[in-house]
């Protein structure tokens, strides 16, 4: 499979990119080794709309991405349930509030990571998220982790005076 993409302003209308795109047959000795890492050089061909300095990319291979996973949030000191206090500060969650599944797989913690910098609306009432990456041989892609933050649990003290 494969995309195509158009440019209008950017490339003539009769031409188009073409990315990830392969017809055929591999032979076993072919196929790329999980955990290979490939470095692309992408140089703008003279004459064309692009300008600018050779970029470069590295691509790692990977057995599975994590970005169709079907990820669970609970918290236990709520009843396991997707929802974490309110507290006025920042609400993050960890590893341990998190089942990340892959297909029939359950993730070890050692296979993803929480990027810390990507957390959204995670201070008020409401749904926050953050994002999580695959890593490892086996894993890649990232994936969009909601929660939900709730109200300020409230505690009731009853004394009794005699």
């Amino acid at each position: 499979g494969g995309e195509t993409a158009e440019h209008p302003g950017l490339m003539p209308e009769d031409e188009y990119d073409l990315a990830g795109f392969s017809v055929g047959i591999v032979d076993e000795k072919d196929i790329i080794p999980v955990n290979t890492v490939l470095c692309v050089n992408i140089n703008a061909k003279m004459g064309s709309n692009y300008t600018g300095t050779t970029n470069q990319a590295e691509y790692r291979i990977v057995a599975a991405s994590i970005s169709k996973a079907k990820i669970t949030v609970k918290n236990p000191d709520m009843d396991n349930k997707n929802l974490f206090p309110y507290t006025g500060k920042e609400v993050t969650i960890d590893k341990n509030n998190l089942t990340v599944k892959v297909g029939n797989s359950i993730l070890a913690n050692n296979e993803y990571e929480i990027l810390e910098n990507t957390y959204k609306n995670n201070i008020r009432k409401g749904t926050a998220s953050v994002q999580i990456k695959g890593v490892g041989e086996n894993y890649g892609g990232t994936a969009t982790v909601k929660f939900k933050i709730g109200t300020k649990r409230f505690q009731w003290f009853f004394r009794l005076f005699g």
